[in-house]
């Protein structure tokens, strides 16, 4: 966990703790009316200081961290010098090469050792043995060294491996040490009886070396001094000064070390060890623990770097600096070494940090320079000296600010700080580098790919704001506490601003919840304090808004938004850390309470909450307009209606609900106000305002019409017997009412059956109140009928009949539920059922008790059946809302049911039962008052109600009188009941003379009804009606004409038709005086039917065009076919020639005559039918016709067919145009052609019907 939770934890507490008792209308202690529950809050956070970690404090954490860091540092800075080099005959042999070097010495050395020891024991006083000897040793000296190296090498692991698990230095194990006691024996026995022994000095060097290291250094040193005394020009003195330096300097004998290493250094410049020997007299100066020591050994040090640079100049650069990559593996730590152990004299020399500085400059590539100033910074602060400290690590940044390092260095100044005890620096360069690590800001953008430098910086910047964030938090809270109100506002003012820089860079740190929370607290806070001051500075109320307004109000608005923000991180509340969500509503309650406060100074929370003071809501009182609430206003019910949704059984909520009750209240919002009322009495019943409440709640929500409510608590307040304020009466109405309203909204939602399922729950909840339940199973059934749900409606309709036969609703229910057999395609029984409703309707108004229970006059809803009774309106409910009239509403479903089984027993071909309806129809409807038209809000009748004449207008007529006098007579041509449809069609005439238009049709009628019945005599009845017709035509305005053409066609054609039949009837045969007598009387009558079919098309009515036009080409060719079909004469019978001449004949100057007048005949149909686009069997066969006529030019035989035009027998719309004449207009002016595909958009009758008398 980061540093800082702990506190923050413990602070979140406190606060929760402090903002739980804070409700004003708890019971507990009263607070004054501008505390609203922060005293304890600021009791709590005293209590808290103590345990604060601040920013001028370190956790352990992050002093073991420093401490580690430290150490890592200085790695590579002892106080004694590195270790002397192995003997050189190992050269520089590679550690991972020891194994297989060792192997091959040991293979090579055991066998010339077991040689050499043959040979001695063979002759040990051989003049050779000495030698011998010295080879024995020098192999086995060599076999121990390569021994230990790799023991070295081993030691070293083990060493890195103890490092990683932690284990402390001091139990790690020593070096291990060569065994050398093999060689050394050889070398005392040389010494011994082989004094002159030409390589002696050197058997003496490596006898007193040898038992140095083997730690015998008393009698290694006697060797030594003796082969110095004795061998005064020696190879090996240098080497011996060498070992006797090293000797003398373990034991702390910086003199005798110091001369031994000098005398290499004047005496032996060219030897091997020179530049070692003057390292290690660097550090015998140093050792001597003076001023003049330490700047005998920086310049000595120094010395040992020039000439190693000497050595290898050839890797220098153009600035005098090595390469030290290209340097030897030994060489390189070497040269290391002793620039690290030039830091270590420097820091000792008064001459500071800065020479240091200048010559590593010279010496060193920038990235080692920068990493040998760290060293030296850290040593620095290991003697203690943390201002050397922090200059180096400000030269440092200042030689590169952007450098990824910085972060490491802000720690180490900011430590440097601390172990100073400088603490007015620690805040000023805190706040300096966590504006150098700002997210946006360049050095975070420099090093943005640096992940682990960019992660480290960003965690610091986090880390030391959220401290002082918090640091000054707590110290604003103190000075609040002591009344020093300058002080707090000073701190609080900069803990505000750490907040809300921390917020603006950090937003998504693990740290945001807790700034979020913390930072509303300070706008809380702040805002509080000064609205507190200004109650007791300002009495002027319009000044007080106004300095209200301005100095507090912000604040206050931002402490709910902040409030809101961590609200709505609940879901993202840190594992480990307190949820401050409860704490957060809470007191953005109180907040916006504030906000109250600052346009009415008088306005509390406390006494907004005191129950004393409470009006209750009467039944009685007057439902005014609402008003709508201040901006202010919403605000608070706002936040408490949040804090009672997310906390619904807290102990503050009744409180917060009360006080926005009483607001909606206040402003006539009576939903809003009540439900606040019902959410009290609901979670909290044995409140004390739960008592005060639960009756406004019922009166409340009465007035806002909030149905489900309504019937909800009333069934409450009947089950608790509470009468107190409603009558059980009322409140029983008040559920049926409510009911129906559910049931309303609902169906208006288009929820059919769950509208229908709740209204229908009213038949069991009041079993006994049938001006409850009749109306609703009534409107059950229509909601079902509406909704689609067939099945189910017409189960209810049967129900309401079979249990309410003498209501008025009765016939209506019938009537639809025979409408809905005939949509389940049922139309035997759906005819059945239409023709009972006569009979009901005349039941029910032939009794008293029934007009009475309907009034006989308009059926008023009750207070508890509205719904109801709405519901039944619904075919014809005024928009006075008035009631419907049922008496003349089953009049008019009387007349509209016979008509609907007059057209259903006519599909069905029960022309008798047709005709039946159809009689019943007008004997109901002797006066007209049947007469019925169909409107979009239903039926209605002329004169039935005083307020549909107004409606007229945009009626169509459904059934009349005069249609069905009409339409009678069309059931009985279907019914091929000749006679009586003449008889019928008379009857209308004579009954309506005056519609020309469907006089002409009534005539024609009745001459296809004769030439249908084949009456006696039939052509000449027919010609007297077709005359009528001729006379009634020049009476006509061409208004009244022009819809009439298609039965004016229609009736030409059919005279014309009877010239056709006589032109058909005239056989052409021989013997010849018949046939000369036969062809004229066949020509004159094509002639007189041409010249009648011709009549027709001139009409230009395209069905009967279509129909002439081709029976005048098949006249020609019944022509040309009678012609083809006679047989040869009798005289030509024998004579070729002569029946060939005849043939000839025949076909020229008779048949093709006839053909070409066939052809001529069917152009003229087909042009005529693409004149009117008239595309139906007449076409198609004229087409057809010239397909076989002329097949090259007209190779198609089918033209494309349309819907069929029918001749519908009674159309009852508009001014009772009936039948075809209707549609006579249609047919005279042909449909155009759409530009973009050419297709017709109104083609005609594609097969029409044929007149009775047609072929």
């Amino acid at each position: 966990m980061r540093k800082f939770r702990t506190f923050f934890w413990f602070l979140t507490v406190v606060l929760t703790l402090s903002l739980i008792s804070s409700a004003a209308f708890a019971k507990k202690p009263k607070k004054k009316d501008d505390d609203q529950g922060k005293s304890e809050i600021e009791e709590t956070l005293k209590d808290a200081t103590s345990k604060v970690q601040g920013v001028d404090e370190r956790s352990a954490e992050e002093k073991a961290a420093s401490e580690a860091d430290r150490k890592k540092a200085l790695e590579g800075l002892g106080k004694a010098p590195i270790a002397q080099q192995q003997d050189d005959e190992l050269g520089d042999v590679n550690p991972e090469e020891v194994d297989e070097r060792l192997k091959e010495i040991e293979s090579k050395n055991k066998k010339l050792v077991e040689k050499f020891e043959q040979l001695l024991q063979k002759d040990p006083t051989n003049a050779k043995a000495a030698e011998w000897m010295f080879r024995i040793a020098e192999y086995k000296w060599e076999m121990a060294s390569y021994r230990n190296l790799r023991d070295m090498r081993e030691w070293g692991k083990q060493l890195e491996s103890l490092e990683e698990l932690g284990t402390p230095a001091e139990e790690w194990p020593e070096a291990p040490n060569a065994d050398y006691s093999e060689s050394i024996e050889y070398y005392k026995k040389i010494v011994a009886s082989h004094a002159s022994y030409e390589r002696l000095d050197e058997v003496l060097f490596k006898l007193g070396d040898g038992l140095i290291r083997a730690g015998e250094a008393k009698e290694g040193v006697g060797y030594l001094h003796r082969l110095k005394e004795v061998y005064k020009d020696s190879i090996y003195l240098d080497r011996v000064y060498l070992s006797l330096g090293e000797y003398y300097f373990e034991n702390h004998n910086v003199g005798t070390a110091e001369a031994a290493y000098e005398t290499i250094v004047t005496q032996y410049p060219d030897s091997k060890i020179f530049n070692y020997a003057q390292y290690k007299l660097a550090w015998t100066y140093f050792n001597s623990g003076d001023e003049e020591g330490f700047t005998k050994a920086i310049e000595t040090f120094k010395k040992v770097v020039e000439t190693l640079d000497a050595r290898y100049a050839e890797y220098m650069d153009a600035n005098g600096k090595i390469d030290e990559n290209k340097l030897p593996v030994g060489e390189v730590s070497f040269r290391n070494q002793a620039i690290n152990d030039l830091i270590v004299a420097y820091a000792e020399s008064e001459a500071g940090w800065q020479p240091a500085r200048d010559y590593f400059e010279k010496k060193l590539t920038p990235e080692r320079l920068r990493s040998k100033m760290e060293k030296f910074a850290e040593l620095m602060g290991e003697k203690g000296q943390f201002g050397d400290r922090v200059d180096i690590y400000r030269w440092l940044m200042s030689e590169d600010p952007m450098h990824g390092r910085i972060p490491e260095y802000a720690v180490r100044i900011i430590d440097s700080h601390f172990n100073d005890n400088h603490l007015e620096l620690i805040e000023t360069t805190t706040r300096e580098f966590i504006d150098t690590f700002d997210p946006n800001g360049k050095w975070m953008l420099v090093n943005k790919d640096n992940v682990r430098e960019a992660e480290q910086a960003k965690t610091f910047a986090e880390d030391k704001l959220y401290s002082l964030a918090a640091t000054y938090l707590l110290e604003a809270t103190k000075a609040v506490d002591r009344e020093d109100n300058a002080e707090a506002d000073k701190l609080f003012l900069q803990s505000r601003k750490d907040h809300e820089t921390f917020l603006r860079r950090y937003p998504e740190s693990q740290y945001a919840y807790d700034m979020n929370f913390y930072y509303a607290y300070i706008l809380d806070e702040n805002s509080d304090r000064r609205l507190s001051q200004l109650k007791k500075d300002v009495k002027n109320a319009e000044q007080f808004r106004r300095d209200a307004a301005d100095q507090v109000l912000p604040d206050l608005i931002a402490a709910a938004e902040q409030y809101q923000k961590v609200i709505e991180l609940k879901d993202n509340v840190p594992e480990d850390g307190e949820d401050h969500t409860r704490v957060s509503a809470n007191r953005q309650v109180f907040v916006y309470a504030n906000v109250l406060a600052t346009v009415d100074p008088e306005w509390s929370l406390e006494a907004s909450g005191d129950a004393k003071y409470f009006r209750a809501e009467t039944k009685d009182s007057e439902k005014l307009e609402e008003i709508p609430l201040t901006d202010q206003e919403n605000a608070f019910v706002r936040s408490a209606g949040q804090y009672s949704a997310l906390f619904p059984t807290h102990e503050d909520t009744p409180g917060f609900l009360w006080r926005s009750a009483e607001i909606y209240r206040s402003r006539y919002h009576y939903n809003e106000a009540a439900q606040r009322f019902d959410e009290l009495v609901t979670n909290f019943p044995k409140h004390e305002y739960a008592g005060q409440a639960v009756g406004s709640m019922f009166a409340l929500y009465n007035k806002a019409e909030n149905w489900p409510k309504i019937e909800y608590w009333a069934e409450w307040l009947i089950t608790q017997g509470n009468f107190k304020v409603y009558e059980k009466a009322e409140l029983e109405d008040a559920v049926g009412y409510s009911i129906g309203q559910q049931s309303e909204d609902l169906y208006e939602a288009k929820s059919y059956r769950e509208s229908a399922e709740k209204l229908y729950t009213l038949k069991k909840r009041f079993p006994d109140r049938e001006n409850l339940i009749a109306p609703a199973v009534f409107s059950t059934a229509n909601i079902y009928r509406d909704g689609k749900m067939v099945a189910e409606a017409i189960d209810k309709y049967e129900e309401f009949r079979a249990t309410y036969p003498k209501r008025p609703e009765a016939p209506i229910s019938t009537f639809e539920a025979a409408t809905l057999y005939a949509q389940k395609t049922d139309f035997e029984k759906a005819a059945e059922m239409f023709e009972l409703v006569p009979d009901e309707v005349a039941s029910i108004e032939s009794e008293k008790a029934a007009l009475a229970a309907s009034g006989d006059k308009k059926v008023k809803a009750k207070k508890g059946e509205k719904k109801v009774e709405k519901k039944v309106e619904k075919k014809a409910d005024d928009e006075e809302g008035e009631g419907v009239d049922l008496k003349k509403a089953n009049q008019t479903n009387a007349f509209v049911a016979l008509f609907n089984a007059v057209q259903i027993r006519e599909g069905l071909e029960q022309y008798d039962l047709a005709v039946a309806d159809a009689r019943r129809y007008l004997t109901l409807n002797p006066d007209k008052k049947g007469d019925v038209y169909k409107y979009e809000g239903g039926y209605l009748r002329p004169n039935a109600h005083p307020k549909d004449a107004e409606k007229l207008s945009d009626a169509s007529l459904l059934v009349s009188q005069e249609g069905t006098v009409f339409h009678l007579a069309e059931i009985y041509i279907k019914a091929k009941r000749y006679d009586e449809a003449i008889a019928q069609f008379t009857t209308y005439l004579e009954q309506y003379p005056e519609n020309k238009s469907v006089n002409i049709y009534a005539h024609l009628e009745i001459a296809k009804a004769m030439q249908g019945g084949n009456q006696k005599g039939w052509q000449r009845s027919q010609e007297k009606e077709f005359a009528k017709i001729e006379k009634i035509i020049p009476t006509m305005t061409p208004e009244e004409l022009e819809p009439s053409l298609t039965l004016i066609a229609e009736m030409r054609f059919m005279m014309a038709e009877r010239l056709y039949d006589d032109f058909k009837a005239i056989q052409l045969e021989f013997p010849v005086r018949v046939l000369r007598k036969r062809i004229p009387e066949k020509a004159a009558a094509l002639a007189t039917a041409e010249t009648a079919f011709r009549a027709v098309t001139e009409l230009k009515v395209a069905r009967w065009s279509a129909a002439a036009s081709f029976l005048i080409g098949e006249m020609a060719i019944d022509f040309r076919d009678a012609l083809r079909a006679l047989p040869i004469p009798d005289e030509l019978q024998g004579d070729q020639d002569a029946q060939d001449e005849y043939t000839a004949w025949l076909e020229d100057e008779l048949i093709y005559p006839a053909e070409d007048q066939a052809i001529k005949g069917f152009e003229f149909a087909l042009n005529l039918a693409h004149q009117l686009k008239v595309y139906n069997r007449w076409s198609r066969q004229s087409a057809a016709r010239m397909s076989e006529l002329v097949p090259t030019s007209f190779p198609v035989t089918n033209e494309k067919g349309v819907a069929t035009e029918h001749s519908s027998n009674m159309v009852l719309e508009g001014k009772f145009v009936l039948g075809a004449a209707a549609r006579g207009q249609k047919d005279v002016v042909p449909a155009e052609l759409p530009k973009e595909d050419g297709a017709a958009q109104e083609p005609v009758d594609e097969s029409p019907e044929a007149s009775p008398g047609a072929s």
